[in-house]
């Protein structure tokens, strides 16, 4: 029998530019899961998250963030948590606390990630992003669920000028593009 050995590969191998002081680079590091509550089951599954993360339950638009894990509150019941690698995403420990009390999905290698910072995010951002990124609007934690260009997107800012952003993998290099598009137009 022939023993194979499989080696993971990013979505955008492992892309780090930086144009003056804005920075986007692939995060690499973290694993994504998608979690959803079963019907009639947010007393447990908030009971889940906190023993499990020490995480309450993120609204739609929001997110909670403890100990390198964090809550991304996509919708109605509906989550995504991004957690380190070092955490196996889907180990017997993390299966075996989940117990039907959460429906758990590992959706690491189905989606780009990026991070993009520097003072000048919101002028490249603007130009690609229907929706307002003010800081008066959508404020550090804030998640949405958008389009940038014509593709699917979520955007997460987790600091003064600072946003994660998330496409499909399959549409890893459009995004980019227009990312870097944006950006080199800005600067």
């Amino acid at each position: 029998m022939t023993s194979y050995s499989l080696n993971p590969v990013s979505p955008l191998g492992g892309f780090d530019q930086t144009w003056d002081d804005l920075r986007l680079r692939e995060v690499t590091d973290h694993s994504l899961l998608s979690l959803a509550i079963p019907l009639d089951g947010e007393k447990a599954f908030k009971t889940y998250l906190k023993s499990a993360f020490g995480l309450g339950i993120a609204a739609p638009g929001s997110s909670e963030t403890k100990d390198e894990k964090t809550l991304l509150g996509l919708a109605r019941d509906q989550f995504f948590l991004l957690m380190p690698f070092a955490e196996t995403p889907l180990s017997p420990e993390l299966l075996s606390a989940v117990k039907g009390q959460a429906h758990l999905t590992d959706q690491s290698d189905s989606w780009a990630h990026l991070q993009i910072s520097g003072q000048g995010i919101r002028d490249a951002l603007e130009r690609i992003c229907p929706i307002s990124l003010h800081p008066d609007e959508f404020a550090i934690g804030s998640v949405a669920r958008t389009s940038m260009e014509h593709l699917n997107a979520i955007i997460w800012r987790t600091d003064q000028d600072t946003f994660h952003l998330m496409s499909a993998r399959s549409s890893a290099h459009s995004f980019l593009h227009a990312l870097t598009t944006s950006i080199e137009n800005t600067i």
